[in-house]
């Protein structure tokens, strides 16, 4: 805990730059392919910085929760001497502002540093600027689960999936998994190695396979008596559910887009608890959200290279921490960027699953919430 003197000691150092923008990040402001030139314009400008001043200057983007769509980027760095650090200031205002300028459809505030002599914020994000300063050298590195296993909870047997079962049955199966009847139940969902982890195979297959797919039978309302097979990573489908009532098969292949150091990120997060992310992490999250769109196309155009040659329906799988939650407005976005870099390909259907909200890629069109 800093005292009032040794806040403002550490906030004389640093360089704080704020841009608010009103109708979400500016992505959706701009669409995906305009963002991409303003990102690397803005991208080009800290390495300019970097070269010039010799300064690293860290750009991290954060939503404000409680106001629909506010969102604000800030550019940050340390400069001890206090005449250098405000021309360095200045002059990335300046540069921040031509940039902006380019692209007319961009709706945000005047752009406030906390240097400025009106320099003010609105109470939600104080907060957050107190974190900001006082833990800007902090840094938390991800840690590796450890060698023996830490959770009393039995883990999924994966051998119960290999058979054949009814709908009803795996959606009971997989509540009463998830439940929190015991400590040891909580204990699990929050260990190092336990439900977030990769650590073990029945965790990664339980969060990357079989929750989704309880999710997609809900959505599309699939009969409690239809019978569902899995693959369990032996078969050359992912589960493949059979509705005898209306003679109707349906192949469903899953697949996970995320960023290659995702459980790194995971792990952070779990260490920093409720508290806000350090600075720097933020960065890094921001340069990983940027690049959900093309790890989504990526991972469809992997599944197109299989050529599968029968009916099929392929679920790509984001997980909501790299898109705000999977908000209806930020989804639809990055799916109109999706749908046109790749194709259905032979797939009847491409749908995107965040969080429980289902939404069709090809077509374009969101599916009931």
């Amino acid at each position: 805990m800093f005292s009032h003197s040794e806040f403002l000691i550490k906030e004389k150092e640093q360089s704080h730059t704020f841009i608010f923008f009103l109708n979400g990040p500016p992505y959706v402001e701009l669409g995906w392919k305009k963002y991409k030139e303003f990102n690397k314009l803005i991208s080009e400008l800290l390495s300019r910085f970097k070269e010039k001043y010799k300064v690293d200057i860290y750009l991290h983007e954060r939503e404000v929760i409680c106001i629909e769509k506010l969102f604000f980027w800030c550019f940050s760095f340390i400069e001890k001497d206090a005449n250098r650090k405000n021309i360095i200031t200045d002059d990335l205002k300046l540069e921040i502002r031509k940039i902006i300028d380019i692209f007319e459809e961009t709706n945000f505030n005047k752009i406030i540093n906390n240097n400025d002599s009106d320099f003010s914020l609105r109470p939600e994000i104080c907060e957050y600027y107190i974190s900001l300063v006082s833990g800007f050298d902090c840094e938390l590195e991800a840690a590796h689960p450890p060698k023996d296993k830490t959770y009393k909870k039995l883990d999924l047997n994966l051998e119960d999936f290999k058979d054949e079962m009814f709908v009803l049955d795996f959606k009971k199966y997989i509540d009463n998994f998830l439940s929190f009847s015991t400590g040891d139940d909580l204990f699990y969902q929050h260990a190092l190695d336990g439900f977030f982890s990769n650590r073990y195979r029945a965790n990664k297959y339980l969060r990357e396979e079989l929750i989704p797919t309880k999710y997609f039978l809900s959505h599309k309302n699939v009969s409690n008596s239809a019978k569902i097979k899995f693959g369990v990573e032996q078969e050359n489908f992912d589960a493949k559910i059979t509705n005898c009532e209306i003679n109707k098969e349906i192949i469903l292949e899953i697949t996970l887009a995320c960023p290659i150091n995702d459980h790194k990120f995971f792990s952070i997060v779990k260490q920093a608890g409720f508290a806000p992310l350090p600075m720097k992490t933020m960065a890094y999250l921001k340069s990983e959200i940027d690049s959900i769109p093309s790890q989504i196309v990526e991972v469809i155009n992997k599944k197109h290279d299989k050529k599968y040659t029968d009916d099929r329906i392929l679920m790509v799988v984001v997980q909501s921490e790299y898109v705000y939650q999977g908000e209806t407005y930020l989804m639809e976005e990055i799916i109109k960027e999706v749908s046109e870099r790749t194709s259905i390909g032979s797939f009847n259907e491409v749908l995107l699953l965040c969080g429980r909200k289902l939404y069709k890629i090809f077509p374009m069109e969101s599916v009931d919430d």
